[in-house]
């Protein structure tokens, strides 16, 4: 995969359980990268995303499948999470504070003939123990998607950047 990358947008929010970037996917692309950081919880914080279809909907139906692997210092074996006919891509990224974020790439949001996929790593700390993980998820419906919902499951101060790949 070719490493240029063109930066689109970035988005921000200050302790909030939803953050939408619209318009970020256009024909220009086939893949994406981007960069999910923040800071806020004290508690765990799992990143889940939704996608936005061409009307500037946020998708909530039982349209992703999703799984992870977690690899964690503190315990073993390492979990494997299955996630079918989800409402979002669930737990992409679980960490405490500090929140260290993820990375992902998208590919073919824009292009209504196919499926978007997704694949994403993480890394940060559980209870003072180092937790990675490595993610994929598919959106089952063939649509345009033109933007994305980062949907953490508690309060943070997300960032979000998003880059073009040549």
């Amino acid at each position: 995969m070719s490493t240029n990358l063109e930066f689109i947008t970035s988005a921000s929010g200050t302790e909030t359980l939803s953050l939408e970037v619209q318009n970020c996917f256009s024909d220009k692309y086939d893949v994406y990268f981007g960069i999910v950081g923040g800071t806020g919880t004290t508690t765990s914080a799992q990143i889940n995303l939704r996608l936005i279809d061409s009307t500037g909907t946020i998708i909530t139906q039982s349209e992703y499948d999703c799984a992870s692997y977690q690899l964690k210092s503190y315990a073993a074996p390492h979990d494997q999470l299955l996630y079918p006919n989800r409402t979002q891509f669930d737990i992409m990224s679980y960490t405490r504070e500090p929140f260290s974020g993820m990375t992902f790439y998208i590919y073919n949001p824009y292009n209504s003939s196919s499926y978007t996929f997704v694949t994403a790593q993480s890394s940060g700390n559980y209870a003072g123990q180092l937790i990675a993980m490595k993610f994929i998820g598919m959106h089952k419906v063939a649509e345009q998607i033109t933007g994305l919902n980062v949907v953490p499951n508690a309060n943070i101060n997300p960032t979000v950047k998003i880059f073009g790949v040549r």
